[in-house]
């Protein structure tokens, strides 16, 4: 059963290979698969962006002033 499968699609492959229009369909395709991994590998590159460094603590809360207190009470 398995065998006579593989025969039958490897008839129908042949029969494909050996069709003008199959082949120039498949070129197409082909072409079309690369264009798109082509702009895709571009696309990439340019959404790429320079790691930046953490900010420290101080850098952060450097505008920041500690020092108020706007209830007045103290602990």
């Amino acid at each position: 059963m398995l065998q006579e499968r593989l025969e039958h699609i490897n008839l129908l492959r042949k029969a494909a290979l050996s069709d003008e229009v199959f082949q120039q369909l498949s070129q197409e395709h082909r072409q079309a698969i690369e264009a798109e991994i082509k702009a895709e590998s571009t696309l990439t590159v340019q959404k790429r962006k320079k790691k930046t460094k953490p900010k420290l603590f101080s850098q952060r809360y450097q505008d920041s002033d500690f020092n108020v207190n706007p209830s007045g009470t103290t602990h």
